[in-house]
């Protein structure tokens, strides 16, 4: 799904450190009309002496979602209350 160049991209403005607990919320309640993205990378961390992997947010505080973001959807993502904001350009949210 991912792959399809026709469907828009928008950004949550959630809870910096409960993205994964949002997107797993949003992903139950939308997940077959909206598909939900926490961009994570992969670092090496070095702790007590050792070396190991590690996953971390590329941009915390933020879910990305693509799909088609109606007013209907839009609507009932704000309704949540784990969520801060969705963002918008000049246009507006949609």
């Amino acid at each position: 799904m991912w792959n399809n160049h026709t469907e828009n991209w928008h950004a949550l403005f959630v809870y910096t450190g409960r993205e994964h607990t949002i997107r797993d919320a949003l992903e139950a309640y939308l997940g077959d009309e909206i598909s939900f993205l926490v961009p994570q990378r992969e670092l090496r961390e070095r702790k007590a002496g050792k070396w190991r992997r590690i996953k971390r947010n590329l941009f915390p505080g933020y879910i990305l979602l693509k799909g088609d973001l109606s007013i209907d959807n839009y609507y009932r993502i704000k309704e949540l209350p784990v969520l801060a904001k969705v963002l918008r350009d000049e246009d507006g949210p949609l």
